[in-house]
């Protein structure tokens, strides 16, 4: 009999080296050991995913506790951590990344999109084509508004012919 490949975990393995509970994680979530339910000991999941318990007293994200043990003292207001592999539930050391502030968050979210997208981390999406290109080809204005010149002035004819009924 070959047991599941998960720590701690003695059930029979039945797929790809998983047990039941464990391979049907990781084929709805693709992380075996994510946390879909209370299970004891293990603390609740929020909303969003996350990994909740109890330390001194007090109801934390278990990502932010395990992020102030590892400084020794506890994050500063408006610091965010950033989970590498984007799985709320993955709070291994090595997959968390202290963020100063949320709008520095932002920027690894857009920049893990673009990479994913079209492999240039540091390209950006116009808003009209919905195109990823190099940011030097782009009018980049205050407030996220990204685009390439000829998709607005094509935006912009195409809306006043709408208006004036010729289409």
């Amino acid at each position: 009999m070959k047991i599941c490949s998960v720590i701690s975990c003695e059930r029979e393995a039945i797929a790809r080296g998983y047990c039941g509970k464990h391979w049907q994680r990781w084929s709805k979530y693709g992380y075996p050991t994510i946390i879909t339910q209370r299970e004891r000991g293990m603390g609740g999941l929020s909303e969003k995913g996350y990994i909740m318990k109890t330390f001194d007293g007090k109801r934390k994200k278990e990502h932010i506790a395990i992020v102030e043990k590892v400084l020794g003292y506890e994050l500063p207001k408006g610091v965010v951590v950033h989970h590498i592999d984007e799985i709320e539930s993955n709070n291994l050391k090595n997959n968390l990344v202290i963020c100063q502030d949320d709008s520095y968050h932002k920027i690894i979210h857009q920049r893990m999109r673009a990479y994913k997208d079209c492999g240039h981390a540091n390209w950006r999406k116009c808003k009209f084509c919905k195109e990823y290109d190099k940011p030097e080809n782009l009018v980049i204005r205050e407030r996220s508004s990204i685009y390439h010149s000829s998709c607005k002035n094509e935006y912009a004819r195409l809306n006043r012919n709408k208006n004036m009924g010729v289409i």
